[in-house]
């Protein structure tokens, strides 16, 4: 096994690579050089090979996979080099799974889940003219509200690509660099570089059928924001509540909405020509983020996001979950938190409403966010009128 050292967005990562050299002018096509490495200590990224199957681990790579192909290993080693750089960012920024776009003077920070449409709609957005930043990590900087991307070659489907126009193949094949039998890459150089101000968070949701078949932009609330921010952070090295803190500060000072479309392509240039239709939101007051004891709480629609520095966890829990959570933190004395309790849901049956006090205090406990003395010591009158 080879000791190596790849250079990528002014990173240096040390890697065990045990596979065919091949791989080594795939990444060199991909703008990342190799060369020898005789520095002891760990690799950051371990690349063993066995039948023309690739597998990745290391200790700043949680993901241990398998890959088939050289275009796969390489692509997938971009991606381990991204976590080791996201590794490395200073405390105010997010290193988040996105796509980011920028035209007419806004850069947008898309969110989606996988097969979201996500590269789709930023390929076509491209194709059209947008500056396309990153179509996999980006850097948001959440004190100077900027936005960057690690330059990883874009990937899109083979799916994509086989049912996209003329003039879009046209477009992928000047700027391709590999082509397996998923995916196909495009350069780094299709990418835009250096930091842009942020104005927009947009959450894609690929849908079958929209208004009238076309594409709508749904105003997204502080509560939505925060929980999809969350979890498509890569920061783990940060503490939750700093993470917490800085999805709160995006959510609150950037505008949100959530895309809904089925036509990427017709979703593409209606946004860059800002013809998307708006609906209406509902007006609902802003949720407060507040500092209780060593524990972060954000508000959100659902419920509330709770950030453990101590045990480097995070919670989400519902809207009654967070009412006895605020009632224990604030109210020591037992029988006045339970007829606080209870004059908050006057309606509710009191044995039913003793028993998810019950199960919300177990579950607190387990999880430490309350002294598990408290939950044991917890007594309440379920019959209290």
């Amino acid at each position: 096994m080879a000791r190596v050292q790849f250079a990528f967005e002014g990173c240096t990562v040390p890697a065990d690579i045990d596979c065919p050299p091949e791989l080594f002018p795939a990444l060199a096509t991909f703008g990342v050089p190799a060369e020898e490495d005789t520095e002891p200590g760990p690799a950051s990224i371990i690349v063993t090979s066995r039948a023309g199957k690739f597998h990745l681990s290391g200790p700043a790579y949680q993901s241990p996979f398998s890959v088939e192909g050289l275009d796969a290993a390489a692509g997938s080693i971009m991606a381990g080099l991204a976590a080791c750089k996201s590794l490395a960012v200073p405390p105010n920024m997010l290193c988040i799974h996105g796509a980011c776009a920028s035209m007419n003077g806004n850069s947008y920070l898309f969110l989606a889940p996988f097969g979201g449409g996500k590269s789709s709609l930023v390929a076509e957005l491209a194709a059209l003219g947008a500056d396309i930043l990153a179509d996999d990590v980006v850097l948001v900087d959440a004190q100077a509200l900027t936005i960057a991307g690690l330059r990883i070659p874009m990937r899109l489907r083979q799916g994509f690509v086989s049912s996209a126009t003329a003039d879009m193949r046209g477009w992928i094949d000047a700027r391709s660099i590999m082509s397996g039998q998923r995916y196909v890459y495009l350069t780094p150089e299709a990418l835009a570089a250096g930091p842009r101000p942020l104005t927009d968070i947009v959450l894609l949701n690929r849908t079958s059928g929209t208004a009238e078949g076309l594409p709508l932009l749904e105003p997204a609330s502080h509560g939505t924001l925060i929980p999809r921010i969350l979890w498509h952070n890569m920061s783990r090295h940060h503490a939750p509540s700093a993470i917490a803190g800085m999805a709160a500060r995006l959510a609150e000072t950037l505008r949100g909405s959530i895309l809904h479309f089925a036509d990427a392509r017709q979703a593409a240039g209606l946004l860059l020509r800002g013809e998307i239709a708006s609906v209406p939101a509902a007006p609902r007051p802003l949720p407060e983020s507040s500092r209780r004891d060593d524990l972060h709480i954000t508000r959100t629609d659902r419920g509330a996001i709770i950030a453990d520095d101590e045990t480097g966890r995070v919670f989400e829990i519902n809207e009654s979950a967070h009412v006895m959570l605020t009632l224990l933190q604030k109210v020591e004395d037992d029988e006045t938190a339970w007829e606080m309790l209870c004059a908050i849901y006057p309606d509710a049956p009191r044995q039913e409403l003793a028993s998810q006090l019950a199960g919300c205090l177990r579950q607190f406990a387990e999880a430490g966010l309350i002294d598990i003395s408290r939950a044991q010591s917890f007594r309440i009158n379920s019959e209290t009128p």
